[in-house]
């Protein structure tokens, strides 16, 4: 598995710029100083550990939200289950052919 560039350079970028402000801090350096550092070192932390989370699945392109052969254009699913796709359509047919999917109100 590889990095995203672009996320690998986000988290260099915000890195850098933790050094830069930690490295600037010297004994005259106030509190609120000491906290902007701080911030910024936790939020490249923040975004380093981030490159280990597999990146999101692609989305469907836009001329088809659903992901859908047969309803390309149809209604998306809010709450598709685990493995089914977007398809509001499909998905409502495979609740009902279903009966221990089906949620409160749903019936044939």
């Amino acid at each position: 598995m590889s990095v995203d560039p672009a996320r690998l350079a986000d988290a260099k970028t915000r890195l850098r710029a933790a050094g830069e402000a930690v490295f600037a801090l010297d004994a005259a350096s106030g509190l609120r100083d000491v906290r902007a550092a701080h911030t910024r070192l936790r939020d490249a932390c923040d975004r380093l550990h981030a490159l280990t989370d597999p990146p999101p699945p692609p989305r469907p392109p836009a001329a088809a939200p659903t992901g859908c052969a047969r309803h390309p254009a149809g209604p998306v699913d809010p709450d598709p289950e685990t493995g089914w796709g977007d398809c509001l359509l499909c998905n409502t047919a495979r609740r009902r052919a279903n009966p221990a999917r089906r949620p409160e109100g749903l019936t044939r």
